[in-house]
């Protein structure tokens, strides 16, 4: 069967980056690792700190959580 590759990249992105993905079937506790080394970085990270970076109409929108939050609850995940 032939397919029709459609997007601006007429699918070359997802021959190059996406196709030989896999879904990790390993549970990873994430809680209990020492990712310390992403806080120095320099490199934005979504929620940092709990803070989100997000575009609103071409403008760069930071939402931080309240001013009383010290940290993520590992119950969340």
């Amino acid at each position: 069967m032939l397919s029709v590759q459609v997007g601006v990249s007429k699918g070359l992105f997802f021959d190059l980056h996406l196709r030989y993905m896999q879904l990790n079937m390993e549970y990873v506790e994430f809680t209990k690792l020492n990712l310390t080394y992403l806080l120095k970085s320099g490199i934005p990270r979504t929620a940092y700190r709990g803070i989100v970076q997000c575009y609103v109409r071409g403008r760069r929108v930071y939402l931080a959580p309240d001013f009383l939050w010290t940290r993520y609850d590992p119950a969340w995940g």
